[in-house]
């Protein structure tokens, strides 16, 4: 095989790597089963000049899995902190007591689930459009090494059909995710 060939279709999977692994953060995102703790200890809040993630600034105190009292070390942080979870959690309800913030789920009726469904699908479309435009321009890469090097046609199909094989795998793991993810927001 060809170093050069070799390389870009390695380059290609790394990119598809990337794109999938954006797939994942992004539906994590879309939460409404329960609270994810992971996503709330990395959201990030500027307080003096200076990023510092939730779970550093501030202690938890999980109720159920639908409702956290957040404690911060710092008073004055609380409207702060309050903002901070805001732009990253949409589906939840956020209180502030003056010592601590509480935040908890609200479970969406059919109308929110189903513009959930809508926004997770439409997540799924985008990544998949950045995994054709990948293929593509591996694609173009190939055939334009092919034509300068002047190396039979047979290379080109032979690392066209591996980039389609590639995208075809990531798609599915795509799909499979894409599915799990509405059955979760449609059984609520």
């Amino acid at each position: 095989m060809n170093k050069y060939l070799v390389s870009t279709i390695g380059s290609y999977d790394a990119s598809m790597d990337d794109i999938l692994e954006e797939f994942k953060t992004s539906l994590k995102e879309v939460s409404i089963e329960k609270l994810d703790l992971g996503v709330i200890k990395n959201i990030t809040v500027k307080f003096d000049n200076k990023f510092e993630k939730l779970c550093q600034i501030s202690v938890f105190n999980v109720k159920t899995p639908y409702l956290l009292h957040l404690l911060p070390v710092d008073n004055k942080m609380l409207k702060t902190i309050e903002s901070s979870i805001r732009n990253v959690l949409s589906h939840v309800n956020i209180n502030n007591d003056g010592r601590k913030i509480i935040i908890q789920v609200s479970l969406p009726n059919s109308d929110k689930r189903n513009l959930l469904v809508k926004k997770i699908k439409s997540l799924g479309e985008e990544k998949k459009i950045k995994l054709r435009n990948v293929r593509r321009n591996t694609n173009t890469k190939i055939k334009k090494y092919i034509k300068k090097n002047k190396k039979p046609t047979e290379y080109e199909h032979k690392y066209t059909k591996l980039t389609q094989k590639s995208i075809d795998s990531v798609i599915v793991s795509l799909d499979k995710m894409l599915l799990q993810k509405v059955k979760n927001i449609v059984k609520i």
